[in-house]
């Protein structure tokens, strides 16, 4: 099942680090740091597609293939999340089998998305958990004393 739109935040599957950009507002990379930025999750122009949004800027492919993901304030483009089983998935931009993909490494400004064709099957490097933001409190709140 895909996720609803809302708030969310997003860890990559490598090292369970949360995604973020640098710097905090757009234009902006984005990147894998060891604090959470909130991500919107709306729904996109096509069926079954999304625009995100981190940091009040809408997540777009760099300009040249292998670029880097950036944040921006340009019109948004339409990505397809994809469950790929348990808790996670793939984020395909709509036009290409190109998908997030995450370089793996320490959390800081240069651990930067980017890219690159979605692999069969998929790996770590390409998997995402989006965890509610309202849910991850409420959880949070249920498990204290």
């Amino acid at each position: 099942m895909n996720p609803p739109p809302g708030p969310y935040h997003v860890y990559a599957r490598i090292g369970d680090y949360p995604v973020n950009t640098n710097p905090a507002h757009p234009p902006a990379d984005v990147v894998i740091l060891d604090h959470p930025a909130i991500v919107h999750l709306e729904y996109g122009t096509q069926p079954d597609t999304y625009h995100i949004k981190v940091n009040d800027g809408y997540v777009r492919p760099g300009t040249t293939p292998g670029s880097h993901l950036r944040s921006t304030r340009d019109a948004p483009v339409d990505w397809i999340i994809r469950p790929q089983g348990g808790d996670f998935y793939s984020v395909q931009l709509k036009s290409s089998y190109q998908a997030w993909t995450d370089p793996g490494g320490h959390p800081d400004r240069n651990r930067r998305l980017y890219l690159s064709p979605l692999g069969q099957p998929t790996p770590n490097s390409q998997l995402f958990e989006f965890r509610h933001v309202y849910r991850e409190f409420e959880d949070e709140t249920n498990t204290s004393v």
